[in-house]
């Protein structure tokens, strides 16, 4: 893996053949392969499930890889936009995506979705009509999705698990055959899905709040609670010595307040800013007499003139 991110992933000095085999890689790897293999599992056990009813179906078979086909190209073209417009939240909620959205390139990744969805819709050709629109809605809405559900948050986390949940339906829509455990797996793969995306969602909460994501986790978290104890306790000190300038400055000029920070002594304290100052380790001035002048330890400080006068 650090090889294949190297700073010259894709640069011209690598041999053809190598370079076409890592733009491939990042390819696979924006697509979710992981997801990919879970909707293929999906549509794979209803397809099982709806052959132990009805052993006939087997005549559907090639129909069904057709389908199967068609519906990974218009997920992984989905997942490719979605890495695509989401490069710049990634960059602080998933580096390594990012950095190989920015190794394989825009117009490559953009290209290549074209061509994936192109290619699966032409493997709908000769499938049912309904399948077939079906894939059709399901494109346009991960495209949608892509460009403007993700920032708003549930709604956008319901299509997905919505979509994610018609892959058994269109097995079923294939076959025109339906069973009680087939119709199971429908809500089971949107609750399954949706749950994910909260987890998602949960995982990305930097970038999301960043960037304006209306996820259910940013608006369960105020920022105001994420933040330390410390900070807040900074936050709040610094919100009371904004709103009081007239008295922290009068408190100055009385030698009362808490000097700044660039002229206080190596012995100083800022808790004991109010009540005087520790005596510094540091050799003070001495004046014309060769007399060092004493410092005050009180409430107020006594001038050098009137110690020594």
């Amino acid at each position: 893996m650090a090889a294949a991110l190297s700073s010259g992933l894709l640069s011209a000095g690598l041999a053809p053949l190598k370079r076409q085999r890592r733009l491939l890689y990042g390819l696979i790897f924006l697509a979710r392969p992981v997801n990919l293999v879970l909707m293929g599992l999906t549509s794979g056990c209803t397809y099982g499930l709806l052959l132990r009813e009805a052993p006939t179906l087997t005549l559907y078979a090639e129909r069904w890889i057709q389908m199967l086909l068609s519906t990974v190209g218009i997920a992984a073209g989905g997942y490719w936009l979605n890495a695509l417009y989401d490069r710049a939240i990634d960059r602080i909620n998933r580096p390594l995506r990012a950095r190989w959205v920015a190794l394989v390139g825009v117009r490559r990744l953009l290209t290549a979705t074209l061509v994936i969805w192109a290619a699966s819709l032409l493997l709908c050709v000769g499938l049912p009509w309904k399948v077939s629109l079906l894939h059709l809605a399901a494109l346009v809405a991960l495209a949608w999705y892509a460009r403007w559900g993700k920032k708003t948050g549930l709604p956008g986390n319901a299509l997905v698990a919505t979509l994610t949940g018609l892959v058994p339906w269109e097995v079923m829509l294939l076959t025109r055959t339906t069973t009680y455990a087939a119709d199971w797996l429908i809500p089971l793969a949107i609750v399954f899905n949706f749950a994910r995306e909260l987890v998602k969602d949960a995982e990305d909460l930097p970038g999301d709040r960043l960037y304006g994501v209306r996820s259910l986790p940013t608006q369960l978290s105020p920022p105001s609670l994420e933040s330390p104890p410390a900070q807040r306790m900074g936050t709040f000190a610094g919100s009371g010595r904004a709103s009081f300038p007239c008295a922290r400055r009068t408190l100055g000029q009385m030698g009362l307040g808490i000097p700044p920070a660039g002229q206080r002594s190596r012995g100083s304290s800022p808790a004991l800013g109010a009540v005087g100052r520790l005596p510094s380790s540091k050799p003070s001035p001495q004046d014309r007499h060769g007399r060092r002048p004493h410092s005050g330890m009180g409430l107020v400080k006594i001038p050098p003139s009137l110690v020594h006068s």
